[in-house]
């Protein structure tokens, strides 16, 4: 509630640090009781290597809630930090991993996850990996396995052992032949050993497909377009020219997948509400305890 007594929106900027109170009033006839609420918002981050799409795929989410619900506009929140409130989530859009310093990102990386479990302000409830179907996944070699891997699996190898829930996204799915794109897309599922349940294909962007355009040039005269006639002047020659080629508009391919995406990432919050709501609940009774 605001000093003057107005409502703030729930999803305001403010949730992105982590824990809020809300207290509510509830009155009868008899009496007036007040309960006092505790409320954290579900933090969803984004994973991805360098034009994976991460921004992108945060924008296109934001925009289909825009889309949808105009009255949910003072509701979203972005701030500098790549942080994006959005229907009840708080998206996080991290920095590229840098393959070359892939064993110091493994090491943030798990670090930032351990933090989450000690303080839920700080907690990951949610990792989506993003890669761009465009892309080759590049492959790390460990010492000690006889196979590589994805870089990023190694990443995604420590959110596993913590049991932080991923998904998969794979993004500009136009940005190759249609022929090509089930081939890519199981490549990548089988890379990162995602199911098909769990892994969802996006064009997070409007992709422009230029058109083929006709071969045929214009064709000028033989003589030349310009001479001067017996008094001096500029006298201008018929040129004939072919017909001009058909243009056919490039095709622009509009934004898909984005809401079945944010569907199926909700399902996967609500999924483990319960866990969530006795990591709450413990974490309040051990302030309690502590005062």
């Amino acid at each position: 509630m605001n000093p003057d007594y107005g409502v703030e929106p729930f999803e305001d900027k403010g949730c992105c640090k982590g824990l809020n109170e809300v207290i509510i009033y509830g009155t009868s006839d008899f009496v007036t009781i007040c309960k006092e609420v505790y409320v954290r918002t579900r933090r969803v981050r984004l994973l991805g290597l360098e034009g994976a799409g991460k921004t992108s795929l945060i924008k296109a989410m934001l925009g289909q809630l825009k889309e949808r619900n105009n009255a949910v506009l003072e509701c979203i929140h972005v701030d500098l930090h790549g942080k994006a409130v959005s229907n009840g989530l708080c998206y996080l859009d991290s920095a590229t991993v840098k393959l070359q310093d892939l064993p110091l990102e493994v090491r943030r990386f798990k670090e930032e996850l351990q933090l989450g479990m000690h303080d839920l302000s700080r907690k990951t409830d949610l990792i989506i990996v993003v890669h761009n179907l465009a892309h080759h996944i590049p492959q790390y070699y460990q010492s000690n396995s006889s196979e590589p891997q994805p870089a990023l699996s190694l990443l995604l190898d420590e959110a596993k052992v913590l049991c932080v829930p991923w998904i998969l996204a794979i993004t500009n799915k136009f940005a190759v032949s249609a022929h090509e794109q089930n081939t890519l897309i199981s490549s990548a599922m089988e890379a990162y050993k995602a199911s098909p349940d769990n892994t969802k294909v996006v064009n997070s962007s409007p992709f422009l497909m230029p058109s083929a355009k006709n071969s045929l040039h214009p064709i000028s005269s033989t003589s030349g377009d310009l001479e001067e006639d017996s008094f001096g002047r500029a006298a201008f020659h018929p040129v004939n020219f072919a017909l001009s080629p058909f243009h056919r508009k490039d095709i622009v391919m509009h934004v898909e997948g984005v809401a079945a995406l944010q569907q199926h990432l909700h399902q996967v919050i609500v999924s483990n509400e319960e866990p969530a709501f006795e990591e709450l609940a413990r974490e309040k009774l051990s302030l309690e305890l502590a005062r």
